[in-house]
């Protein structure tokens, strides 16, 4: 069999199960089974496989067919061109984020010697990039779950970025007042009650890290006022939000006392990220 037969076939049987992406899909773990590159599967389209290879990439289609995330399988996952260490456990940076540190790029200047915290940093994807771009700033990141700190500091060691990571309940955590110049988070925001969360999520990722009381709006709107306290005046708070929570929480956020109250849409048009200054 050869590897544009693999590819094929491989494409087609993801494409009968529904999952969203079946050709990118093969093509990420096959070029992962294979120790290949993407483009180098086109390269080799009549290549011969040996059962060998054969059998690693069954397996990959394995799991994938099951429901697993590619992201899972393969152990790392791409966000604001660098690729993050993933795992179990811990919530899979999603392209939207990318809006957050897209908005900071554009508010904030790169050679300040800013103090930045995240809050439930998860993967580290968001402090960690915000570390690459702003070069002199403070970063703490902090997370309850002892996996996602851990899974932090391995991306950080690989990333060759020297921030502070803490192991804490944000719930929890006593912020100095007017200390940040930038609070950021993509925090618990969907409702218990959700019904179009995929099965898939529910199934492998962790449900502390996706779901929230008060129909999504209890994270949003504790961690919003935790970081009014923290802030330095005119410093930014800037979280993801869900496609439909932005009205509710502009007001939160109006009543609190902050200013400047932008909602940034995704590429999908869908309301995703809220920034706003104290």
């Amino acid at each position: 069999m050869t590897l544009k037969d693999v590819l094929d076939k491989t494409t087609l049987f993801f494409k009968n199960k529904n999952l969203p992406s079946p050709r990118l899909d093969a093509e990420l773990l096959l070029s992962d089974a294979l120790n290949i590159s993407r483009m180098e599967i086109y390269l080799k389209f009549d290549a011969p496989l040996k059962e060998q290879e054969l059998e690693k990439c069954r397996e990959h289609v394995r799991r994938r067919s099951g429901g697993e995330p590619v992201a899972y399988i393969l152990g790392y996952k791409g966000f604001y061109g660098h690729d993050f260490f993933v795992e179990p456990g811990v919530l899979i940076p999603r392209p939207e984020t990318e809006f957050i540190v897209d908005e900071i790029k554009n508010k904030l200047n790169k050679d300040d010697a800013l103090n930045i915290i995240d809050l439930g940093c998860g993967s580290g994807c968001i402090g960690l990039s915000l570390k690459k771009i702003f070069h002199r700033a403070q970063v703490e990141m902090v997370d309850v779950s002892e996996a996602a700190v851990r899974l932090s500091e391995k991306n950080a060691k690989n990333l060759n970025a020297e921030v502070h990571i803490l192991h804490k309940d944000v719930e929890k955590l006593e912020l100095q007042t007017e200390h940040y110049d930038l609070v950021v988070s993509n925090p618990p925001y969907i409702a218990k009650d959700d019904k179009d969360v995929s099965e898939h999520v529910k199934e492998y990722e962790p449900h502390e890290a996706l779901f929230a009381e008060e129909d999504g709006y209890y994270f949003l709107n504790s961690w919003a006022e935790k970081a009014f306290h923290a802030l330095k005046p005119g410093g930014y708070l800037c979280m993801e939000m869900g496609y439909n929570q932005a009205k509710e929480l502009k007001t939160k956020l109006s009543d609190l006392g902050y200013k400047n109250i932008e909602v940034i849409k995704d590429l999908a048009s869908f309301d995703r990220v809220i920034l706003a200054q104290k």
